[in-house]
């Protein structure tokens, strides 16, 4: 059932009347019905079963030719090089309004605090939270080569949806084994890396599966997905290693996998800092999720609120012509890969209308989800975007776990009282306030005709544009 609703959140989410309609169809795609009323006091009715397979179909049907007018259309928008950047303040602020971020939140004090640092092998690691917003902490571990001597380049690595909970303590995904490897190689080659805890996953733990789990609906009326949160940290956490005396704050990039590569995605589209972003086997289209109903093995926060009806490639159109490189694998079953290819080519015809073709490019390997057969290519893209220089090819060998996740938990249990990651999708989106009602018809009318259009444009967009016919059949009429 939950997967229809959930369509909105990527499709539109606007359409109520097909809301209320898809939950029928995908509760059951048949009902009981007596055959006639009795007047006999009894328990024992007669019931025949009334196919309306046909409505779940019409619904399939209908969410493919919507996905079909949306997909690739949006690369008509771009005509020339000019259209990037004159179109880029109304894209992005579409993008970030849709993910919760429009208007843009303040940037309040962040209020670092390293509550520990470890000293292992060539690596210093910095154990640390910031406050993205007041009360909303990120839990982080930085990674620096132990000999330096001069300001380094830095990556951003946003891990995926690993929770790791034991005797009530959350350690968060950072101390997973296979996330930590990533901003180990990069400390041992010359490289900074901060890796963040997801809200879900934190030690302080968020809510990122709220439709998925627990029947959150209102979250789409909010306005609210986890994604503004991810993406609203990530942005946070560069300007922390901007504020780092061992940073070069003009060679940053970003990267991540799964949940982390869609955080990845969005970063890209929203700030200009990175000069590089990779996302790992975290990206497909609209197609996948709706049609081929993918959607089902995902959390909230892969997901825009989709009021302005875009597919996911046109997300990463906003970081023209910035270097970026998707990479998957073959037998990902999150992100299949027909749907990797359509991005690729969309987002190649963009970078050669943009003049920079050589920026764009993706990177498949064999295996299922996850990066461990791309890491040598991915090492090796990121760290030549950032130094220029090409090591040794045995160099770009993945890393091995050097830290326990007891020695890498920021607040060693003690978690803060004043934090806001509990709730924060009751409070990172206001809710709309009351306005006065009209005192007199006179302006009653332009407030309403007012009211109408905002809804129109804003809350269902996606509804047609003219009335067609309803062809009503009803089930005694069938033959």
């Amino acid at each position: 059932m939950s997967q229809f609703y959930r369509f909105f959140s990527i499709y539109s989410c606007n359409f109520i009347i097909l809301f209320a309609l898809s939950v029928v169809f995908a509760a059951c795609k048949t009902v009981e019905q007596p055959v006639e009323e009795s007047t006999e006091d009894t328990d024992d009715k007669e019931v025949t079963e009334v196919d309306v397979s046909y409505g779940y179909d019409m619904m399939i049907s209908y969410f493919t030719s919507e996905v079909d007018q949306i997909q690739g259309k949006w690369l008509d928008e771009f005509q020339g090089t000019e259209d990037f950047e004159k179109k880029l303040p109304e894209k992005r602020q579409q993008y970030a309004d849709m993910i919760g971020l429009w208007p843009i939140p303040e940037r309040t004090d962040l209020n670092p605090v390293v509550t520990g640092t470890i000293v292992r092998d060539g690596i210093e690691v910095r154990k640390l939270h910031f406050q993205s917003l007041p009360g909303l902490y990120v839990t982080a571990n930085l990674y620096l080569p132990e000999d330096r001597n001069e300001k380094l380049p830095g990556v951003l690595y946003l891990p995926g949806h690993t929770t790791i909970v034991e005797d009530g303590i959350s350690y968060g995904p950072k101390a997973a084994d296979h996330y930590q490897t990533h901003p180990i190689w990069y400390a041992k080659n010359g490289i900074v890396s901060l890796i963040i805890d997801t809200l879900h996953g934190s030690e302080i733990q968020g809510i990122h599966r709220g439709t998925h789990s627990h029947e959150r609906w209102w979250w789409f009326n909010r306005g609210y997905t986890p994604a503004g949160v991810q993406a609203w940290n990530a942005i946070r956490a560069l300007d922390y290693l901007e504020t780092l005396d061992e940073v070069d704050r003009e060679r940053l990039a970003v990267t991540g996998l799964s949940g982390g590569g869609a955080d990845s995605w969005s970063l890209n589209a929203l700030d200009d800092r990175p000069v590089t972003v990779l996302a790992a086997a975290g990206i497909t289209d609209l197609q996948n999720y709706i049609i081929d109903q993918r959607i089902s093995n995902h959390c909230d926060c892969m997901f825009k609120v989709n009021r302005y009806r875009w597919d996911i490639p046109k997300i990463a159109s906003l970081g023209i012509p910035r270097p970026v490189l998707l990479s998957n694998n073959t037998e990902d079953h999150h992100f299949p890969l027909d749907g990797v290819y359509r991005t690729d080519e969309q987002l190649s015809r963009l970078y050669h209308l943009a003049g920079k073709p050589e920026n764009w490019d993706i990177l498949i390997r064999e295996g299922g989800h996850g990066d461990r057969p791309q890491r040598p290519d991915m090492y090796r893209f990121i760290h030549e975007k950032l130094t220029g220089e090409i090591l040794d090819e045995e160099a770009y060998e993945a890393a091995s776990p050097l830290f326990s996740r007891e020695e890498l938990l920021v607040f060693n249990g003690q978690l803060p009282v004043d934090e806001r990651n509990t709730r924060i999708d009751e409070e990172f989106i206001r809710s709309a306030e009351i306005p006065s009602p009209a005192d007199s018809r006179k302006t009653w009318i332009p407030m309403a005709e007012r009211w109408k259009e905002q809804l129109s444009e804003y809350v269902f967009p996606g509804w047609p544009k003219e009335k067609d016919a309803l062809n009503l059949i009803m089930e005694n009429e069938k033959s």
